[in-house]
């Protein structure tokens, strides 16, 4: 209902001309505003109510009625203040819930450097979260689809089968769309490449302009973010999920791909010496309850290199 309606409906109402269902209206508004009176209003919402009445005080008082006319104008005025008071706060109230209502329905999870968290949909479908990861998901799933947010990170998808009500999950880059299947997503933003691995099913994936490729069982896509290209590839999806375990398998991995997984598991920045560096490929298998020492030692070995500590940074050189 817009302000001009509200405010001819409670002058009805102020007069007793409003019939029942507008009684009933204004009745249940009333009650509303009144369980409203245990919360108090913050400093913020109290100068908002106080600047919307002065406003209507001043429509309402301005100094064109003189004479004769100002006694009658004042009454006149004294009620007008009181009904524009009223829907002042009747709509300060109502675009309050509002705004309420129409806020994000999505909840976000995170997780921090080390932590692996698992989510329970409210389909009976899983999410396990990797470290350093963050989504959004739903505490009901509304409408026709099944839709979650990968904003930042890796996660492993168990997705309970419905035909009817598609299960997607976004990224920043790709959509992925399944009917029930189970499937792993690495979309960290310091990384170049978003990759999709699916271990069982079927998976449809798609960027924001066409669809990419259905993958099934074993198969992998990699989506370079700079240049829009992809390709696939068969893959153990065992491994490719094994972070779940503490497990991280690295195979013909970029410095900047072993960087990310090591800061990940450690808390702890893997910087290049020197450019020469930058160009190595790493293959190795890294467990979070490995020593950080033990590990450096085991990433040196690869390429002869070394390391040195500087506060939260290792360099390798």
């Amino acid at each position: 209902m817009d302000l001009q309606k509200f405010k001819s409906l409670l002058g009805r109402y102020a007069q007793d001309e409003a019939n029942e269902t507008e009684k009933a209206l204004v009745d249940a508004w009333y009650k509303s505003y009144q369980a409203e009176e245990s919360k108090p209003l913050d400093d913020t919402e109290n100068e908002r109510v106080r600047a919307l009445l002065q406003k209507n005080l001043r429509a309402v008082t301005g100094e064109q009625h003189i004479g004769k006319v100002r006694h009658v104008f004042l009454y006149r005025a004294a009620a007008s203040i009181a009904l524009l008071c009223a829907v002042g706060i009747f709509y300060y109230i109502y675009h309050q819930r509002t705004a309420v209502i129409e806020e994000d329905p999505y909840h976000p999870v995170a997780t921090s450097t080390g932590v692996v968290r698992r989510i329970a949909l409210p389909d009976s479908s899983v999410v396990w979260l990797n470290a350093a990861s963050r989504i959004r998901v739903q505490s009901a799933f509304h409408g026709s689809q099944r839709e979650v947010y990968l904003d930042e990170g890796e996660a492993f998808f168990e997705i309970q089968k419905n035909p009817e009500k598609p299960f997607i999950v976004h990224t920043g880059t790709l959509d992925i769309r399944v009917l029930g299947t189970s499937f792993n997503i690495r979309s960290y933003e310091a990384a170049p490449e978003v990759k999709v691995t699916v271990s069982t099913g079927r998976v449809f994936v798609k960027d924001r302009d066409k669809s990419l490729a259905v993958l099934t069982p074993n198969q992998q896509l990699t989506f370079d973010r700079h240049s829009k290209t992809w390709a696939q590839r068969d893959v153990d999806a065992t491994q490719e999920r094994a972070w779940q375990d503490g497990d991280s398998y690295l195979e013909q991995a970029s410095f900047d791909e072993l960087a990310l997984i090591f800061h990940n598991t450690y808390g702890l920045n893997l910087k290049a010496g020197n450019p020469a560096i930058k160009g190595y490929q790493f293959t190795l298998r890294m467990h979070n309850n490995v020593p950080v020492d033990q590990m450096l030692n085991l990433i040196n070995s690869i390429h002869n290199t070394s390391y040195r500590k500087e506060g939260n940074d290792i360099i390798l050189q």
